[in-house]
Order: structure tokens, then C-alpha cells, then sequence
């Protein structure tokens, strides 16, 4: 799946400027994610998944509430995790298109294959958008055209 291969590469730009254990890992599952639904065999477990979300809440607590869509920009590579982060959505969703024609053929621990996968392509979106929002602190927020402030101004947006 050229996708994966497409956000495995964006992985690996992120960390030139952003080095990271969890991304280096990722990248190794992004390979057996590929290996997985390829050969059969199981590379993706729930292990892998609970340290994904286990790192979405650690970063959770060290960022404030989000309120507002933020813009993906950022200087310092952060820009390019947004990116990550919209392949990885691509991916999941291909791996879900591809996946409904071989439902009827499928046995369940096929479809445990897939499940996992696709469980943990989700989990990877969440925690490239949570690595961005940390690693930006400060983002910038989009704004609507045209709403009326708490001070009943008229704001612009951009």
C-alpha cells in the first residue's frame, strides 16, 4: 500500500527535526503494518496500540484544552507532522476501502488483521495531531469571518 510508504517518509522527515522515539517505532510498524496485511501474519498488536494512546494522554496533559480548529503551520518541522497526520487519515481510509471487498472472503482472524490495523493507523492520526499541538505550543487558531468577539467587536478572522 503506496500510502503507507507515502507516510512512513513523512515520518522520517518529521524526525529530522523532531527526533523521537515513538516515531522511530512507528516507522518500524508502519513496515509491519505493510508485512501484515501482506503475508497474514500478525506484526500489529494491542501492545502497540496502548503505547500509542498511552502517549496521546501523557501528551494531552501538557497541552491546553482545545477550543478553536487550529492551522497546520508551524515553523520547526511541526508543519510537516499536520502532514504526516493527514496521510495517515488517507491510509486508514484506504485500508478500510480495501478492506470491505475481502469481508466475504475472510475469516475472523483475517478481519482481526485488518481490525488491528486499522485501529492503530487511527490511534497514529491522534497522536501525530496531539505530537504537532505540543510540539507547536502556541498554534495558530482559525477564526471565522465576520463573529462578534466576547467584547461584541466584530472580528475579521484573517
Amino acid at each position: 500500500m503506496g500510502t503507507l510508504d507515502e507516510l512512513n517518509a513523512h515520518i522520517g522527515a518529521v524526525r529530522v527535526t523532531r527526533p523521537s522515539e515513538v516515531l522511530r517505532k512507528t516507522q518500524h510498524d508502519l513496515f509491519g503494518i505493510g508485512a501484515q496485511l501482506s503475508t497474514g501474519e500478525q506484526y500489529i498488536t494491542k501492545d502497540d496500540i496502548t503505547i500509542l494512546e498511552e502517549e496521546i494522554d501523557k501528551i494531552e496533559l501538557s497541552v491546553k484544552p482545545l477550543t478553536e480548529f487550529i492551522l497546520p503551520y508551524h515553523p520547526n518541522g511541526v508543519t510537516e507532522v499536520h502532514i504526516a497526520r493527514a496521510v495517515c487519515r488517507r491510509a486508514e481510509r484506504c485500508l478500510i476501502k480495501w478492506r470491505a471487498p475481502s469481508l466475504l472472503l475472510s475469516s475472523d482472524a483475517q478481519e482481526s488483521l485488518f481490525t488491528d490495523c486499522i485501529i492503530y493507523l487511527n490511534r497514529l492520526s491522534d497522536y501525530l495531531f496531539m505530537f504537532a499541538r505540543q510540539a507547536a505550543m502556541g498554534e495558530e487558531t482559525w477564526k471565522k469571518r465576520g463573529f462578534i468577539d466576547m467584547f461584541g467587536d466584530v472580528v475579521m478572522g484573517y
